[in-house]
């Protein structure tokens, strides 16, 4: 009877639990004896493996870090948007339509010249006389634009800066096309690695659930323990599900941004195996180990100086100086033209009294020069015009100074957002390292029988917890570095 209620003593239970965790402590053996799970190759999975991919300077004496097969497939992926997008197509018709436009204005230099003829008839009977007359005519003539006030130099000017505006719009349409193809392929590859995270915590829970098996059948271990095991292993599969569906929609993500024809799906897939294996590389060691020493010694305004919406506005402005002054100079000056022209022209007329018709034939010619002042005294419409385009100019002014000001804020957000991020990291790490180091000591305190399984598996999901937070983490990282890189190219996304 003792016995059994010995047996049945919680305190009893209690010390034989303290006994094993201390032959656990000082028997090494028994830890060195029991298999260890392989941790999740950390290094490999996020990328931490992997040097700096910040390119060495052509003084520094280094050579330039080679591209990660990753990074080849991003580049792959912009080729083929730049062989078959068709919003680049787009653009080039309006750059080709700008520069015609600039050939037209330079036509106001080149002589105009024009031809014309004509013939007509007129029959009139008022009574016994019947008269018929029968004119024709023909003459050409050419005018030159002497002087206009400067006005037509003006013009010329305005579709320059026209067509140098169409080609920052063609260039910034292509690069924004690229920034976006790498943020979505980022996006891919993001979820690519969500996905192997996942894989290898099946991994583990399946190896979990099988040493609880082995455990439930050598009488170590209850069945609670298996059940335990079980559902975890079943939610780590669900989780797979989930992450195979985020990657579903990040490829038809990546996909709409390509817009590739369905023949070049399956070269896709090809490029894409590269992503599906390697975290894109990040700035570990510019943002990471000293953010503070490695920000950026240019101003914003300087890092911003090759932005496309500020170089547009830019011209604008621009445009409308010289739309000022070509309007200006349309309503006060005068304008001074050469015409030239040479006329023929005959004239057959046939007259009938008492039935005795007549003829008469009459023929000339004349050239004629003449030059032609034309002064606009009053014109209310041009006097709007030059108001008009003075507001013009004062919104472009506007808008250019709060798009200065938005990237300059934009950019000095992303550089002290990358710091609290390396900082984080950091902190995420070591976080993540406390949690495997967790997980390995209470697997092998189950292994010894001393704990039971759902001390094993909260440990497990909170190991599970910390690598996906700190991958979280370098995710962010990862885009905020492609949004500061493209914004100093001159692209805002």
């Amino acid at each position: 009877m003792s016995s059994i209620s010995q047996q049945n003593d919680p305190n009893t239970a209690v010390k034989k639990m303290l006994v094993s965790i201390l032959l656990l402590i000082f028997d090494p053996r028994s830890l060195a004896a029991a298999p260890q799970v392989p941790p999740i190759p950390l290094e490999t999975i996020l990328g931490l493996d992997r040097p700096n991919p910040a390119k060495a300077t052509p003084n520094s004496g280094q050579p330039p870090h080679p591209l990660s097969p990753a990074e080849t497939a991003v580049d792959q992926l912009v080729s083929l948007a730049s062989q078959n997008h068709p919003g680049l197509a787009g653009q080039q018709i309006k750059l080709e339509e700008s520069q015609l436009a600039l050939d037209r204005s330079k036509g106001a230099f080149w002589p105009v010249a024009s031809a014309s003829a004509g013939m007509g008839q007129t029959s009139a009977d008022p009574g016994p006389i019947k008269t018929e007359t029968r004119s024709d005519s023909w003459g050409v003539s050419v005018r030159q634009n002497l002087w206009r006030g400067g006005q037509d130099s003006l013009a010329v000017k305005i579709q320059e800066l026209g067509v140098q505006s169409a080609e920052v719009e063609n260039l910034k349409k292509r690069k924004t096309i690229e920034w976006k193809i790498r943020l979505a392929a980022l996006a891919y590859n993001q979820a690519a690695i969500d996905l192997e995270i996942t894989k290898e915590s099946l991994k583990n829970s399946s190896e979990i659930l099988e040493l609880s098996r082995q455990k439930v059948q050598a009488g170590q271990a209850g069945k609670i323990d298996l059940m335990q095991s079980q559902m975890q292993n079943s939610e780590a599969t669900n989780q797979i599900a989930a992450a195979e569906i985020q990657l579903d929609q990040t490829l038809s993500q990546l996909e709409g941004e390509l817009l590739v024809e369905s023949q070049s799906k399956q070269y896709l897939i090809e490029i894409l195996a590269p992503l599906r294996a390697r975290a894109l590389p990040w700035p570990a060691e510019k943002w990471v180990e000293s953010p503070q020493k490695n920000t950026p010694k240019d101003s914003p305004k300087d890092s911003l100086k090759n932005s496309f919406d500020l170089t547009v506005q830019r011209l604008g402005i621009q445009q409308k100086d010289l739309e000022l002054q070509k309007d200006r100079r349309d309503r006060w000056l005068p304008s001074l033209d050469f015409n030239l022209s040479f006329e023929e022209s005959a004239r057959d007329t046939t007259t009938t009294p008492a039935n005795n018709p007549a003829l008469g034939r009459d023929r000339s010619t004349a050239l004629t020069a003449r030059l032609d002042l034309n002064w606009t005294l009053w014109d209310h419409g041009k006097h709007i015009k030059i108001e008009e385009t003075a507001k013009q100019r004062a919104f472009l002014e506007s808008q250019q100074q709060e798009t200065n000001r938005g990237l300059a804020i934009g950019y000095q957000r992303g550089v002290d957002r990358l710091s609290r991020l390396g900082q984080l990291f950091v902190q995420k790490k070591l976080t993540f390292s406390q949690a495997e180091s967790l997980y390995q000591a209470r697997l092998q305190l189950y292994r010894a029988g001393a704990i039971d399984i759902i001390t094993v598996t909260t440990a497990a999901n909170e190991r599970l917890r910390s690598l996906q937070s700190l991958y979280g983490t370098i995710r962010e990282l990862q885009t905020e570095w492609y949004r500061l890189q493209a914004l100093g190219e001159g692209v805002t996304l």
